[in-house]
């Protein structure tokens, strides 16, 4: 997907505000295109130009299959078709990325674990169709706003992932990478952006929140670990931690992943 520069400048300049009054409350967290407010003791309001309306079912999938500590949906604004906000239960607890420098290795070791056990369990939730819960539509690439599918296999998936190559990739480049993605994969639920920044702790180094579960659903057993593997914001040391946390690797998949990237249009 390629947008306009008329569409760049609007999502270079817009704000969550511009589209409805922040209620009141502390601003948790703010960047170019979301925003999140406490607006009481137990409730926050996620703010957005555009939030994916399969994050709610993603939300109520994990909470009914997992142990794994997450926010309850609960009302939603919608504004021209475009799902724009979400209350939502307030999690206890710091994002990681804020106190990762102040922790020593024995709780950073704690935290690889309890993570590596959260991860193990969506691994073990299995499925017969990539995207969201409730065969919601998939997110591709690294933008919310690329959505595709679902997909009933992987074969099916890998062909779109090639259907936008750019077109002056040499006609032999294509049937290359078609024959290098394999289409033989486990298809297991995955967070799809496991970092720092989406853990919450409490001052004891206990996990109290796994959050923003926005790009989750049924994907190739390997999308967890690539993806892992593509954040550029996660604090110093973090990735020492990363055998502990990801107990199978796919090293493989992430290099045919990095290809397929830099000859598409929508990764």
């Amino acid at each position: 997907m390629v947008m306009s520069e008329a569409e760049r400048t609007m999502l270079d300049n817009f704000k969550p505000s511009q589209l409805l009054p922040a209620p009141e409350g502390t601003v948790l967290s703010e960047s170019w295109d979301r925003k999140v407010v406490r607006i009481s003791e137990d409730r926050i309001v996620k703010l957005g130009f555009s939030l994916n309306p399969s994050e709610a079912a993603n939300l109520r999938f994990v909470k009914a299959n997992t142990t794994i500590p997450v926010p309850m949906p609960y009302d939603f604004i919608w504004h021209n078709d475009k799902l724009i906000s979400i209350e939502m239960d307030y999690m206890p607890g710091k994002p990681l990325d804020k106190v990762w420098d102040s922790m020593d290795s024995t709780q950073r070791l704690s935290i690889a674990n309890q993570l590596q056990g959260y991860i193990s369990q969506l691994r073990a939730l299995k499925g017969d169709y990539i995207g969201a819960a409730e065969r919601g539509k998939a997110i591709y690439g690294c933008r919310i706003s690329t959505k595709c599918g679902p997909f009933d296999s992987e074969k099916a998936y890998n062909e779109w992932r090639l259907a936008d190559v750019y077109d002056d990739v040499r006609k032999t480049v294509k049937p290359a990478i078609s024959f290098a993605l394999p289409n033989d994969h486990e298809i297991v639920f995955t967070h799809n952006d496991i970092s720092p920044r989406n853990i919450h702790v409490d001052e004891s180094g206990n996990i109290t929140a796994i959050v923003d579960w926005e790009a989750s659903g049924f994907y190739p057993e390997y999308q967890e670990y690539v993806r892992s593997l593509d954040q550029l914001d996660d604090p110093d040391g973090w990735h020492d931690y990363h055998s502990i946390i990801f107990k199978d690797k796919y090293e493989r998949d992430y290099i045919f992943s990095s290809f397929v990237k830099d000859w598409t249009r929508h990764e």
